[in-house]
C-alpha cells in the first residue's frame, strides 16, 4: 500500500450557490430597533437569509454619524460603519413619539419571529 499522502484523491469543486439562492434564515423575520451594538448581529441574520427591517427614528440612527466617512465626508448616507453593518437589510422609519409610530413597531413586531434591540 503507498503511503497516504501519494494516493491520488478526485477533486471536486463546490459549486456555488445562485446568488438569489435563500440562506439558512430564509423565512425568519428580525426586527432590529436600530442601535450601534445590534447592527452586526442584525446584519449576520441578514447575511443569513432573514428578512432583517430596520427601525429608524425620524432623524436616522445614531450609527449614520459615525465616521469614517466615504471620501471624508461626514454625512447620513456617507458612514462607512453604516454601510458595512446595514447591508442586505430593509429599513422604516418609525416616529415613537407617536401614536402611528408605535402601532407601526407593534405591528412589525406582531409578525417578527426576533427582535432586536439594545439598551447600552
Amino acid at each position: 500500500m503507498d503511503h497516504l499522502s501519494q494516493v491520488e484523491l478526485p477533486v471536486v469543486k463546490p459549486t456555488a450557490p445562485p446568488i438569489d439562492a435563500p440562506g439558512p434564515l430564509n423565512g425568519i423575520r428580525v426586527v432590529e430597533l436600530a442601535h450601534e451594538f445590534t447592527a452586526f448581529a442584525g446584519r449576520l441574520l441578514a447575511d443569513g437569509g432573514a428578512d432583517v427591517i430596520l427601525v429608524e427614528p425620524p432623524e436616522g440612527a445614531a450609527q449614520r454619524n459615525h465616521g469614517p466617512f466615504a471620501e471624508d465626508q461626514p454625512g447620513p448616507e456617507r458612514s462607512l460603519s453604516w454601510w458595512a453593518e446595514n447591508r442586505s437589510k430593509r429599513s422604516v422609519v418609525a416616529d415613537l413619539a407617536t401614536a402611528e409610530g408605535r402601532q407601526l413597531v407593534a405591528d412589525l413586531i406582531a409578525s417578527a419571529d426576533l427582535v432586536l434591540e439594545s439598551t447600552e
